[in-house]
This record gives C-alpha cells, sequence and structure tokens, in this order.
C-alpha cells in the first residue's frame, strides 16, 4: 500500500550458489602471456571448450570451435585490448587480453 512501511524484511541467502550445482562446472582459466605478441597461451580448460575473441567494438574477430589446444595463434591480430570468450558445456568465462 502507498506510505506503508515495510519492518523486519529479511531474506535468507544461505548456501546460495546463484543456480551453480556443482563449482567444479566454474572455468578456472589463466591466459599469458598478457600482453601477448603473436600468440597467448591457456591454462586451466577442463574439456572441449569455445573460444570467440571480440574487439573493444563487440565485433567477433576469432572463432575457434572444440578447442581443446594450449596455445592459441592471434598474430593476424592488431594491437589492441580484447576479450576471450570461454565456453564448455558447464561454464563460461570472460578474459581480457591485451596484444601488442
Amino acid at each position: 500500500f502507498p506510505g506503508t512501511q515495510l519492518f523486519n524484511d529479511s531474506f535468507n541467502c544461505t548456501g546460495a550458489t546463484l543456480g551453480l550445482t556443482n563449482r567444479s562446472a566454474v572455468l578456472d582459466i589463466k591466459l599469458y602471456p598478457n600482453p601477448a605478441k603473436g600468440e597467448f597461451r591457456i591454462e586451466g580448460l577442463l574439456e572441449n571448450s569455445q573460444l570467440e575473441i571480440y574487439n573493444l567494438n563487440g565485433v567477433l574477430v576469432l572463432n575457434l570451435n572444440n578447442y581443446k589446444g594450449k596455445r592459441v595463434d592471434v598474430s593476424s591480430l592488431s594491437a589492441s585490448v580484447y576479450f576471450v570468450k570461454i565456453s564448455n558445456s558447464n561454464a563460461t568465462r570472460v578474459k581480457r587480453l591485451i596484444i601488442e
């Protein structure tokens, strides 16, 4: 009702996991070297993943499906800041990458 104040409004979020049923579903990945020259490495992929690299304008500049390697060749990309989106069947992570 208009003008009514709410008192003792509480919400118990103990144990809330934002929809994740398994903590191992979260990707713990590392990109290095960063800044990169020509290529970079990925550490921590659990299974075949999809890699998408976006420029600062949000344009997809590189797409690798079923990626299971460790090195990514970015020699065709110009020096700038990019966002690397790494997805598998359980989770998605976005990392920032600088290419010199």
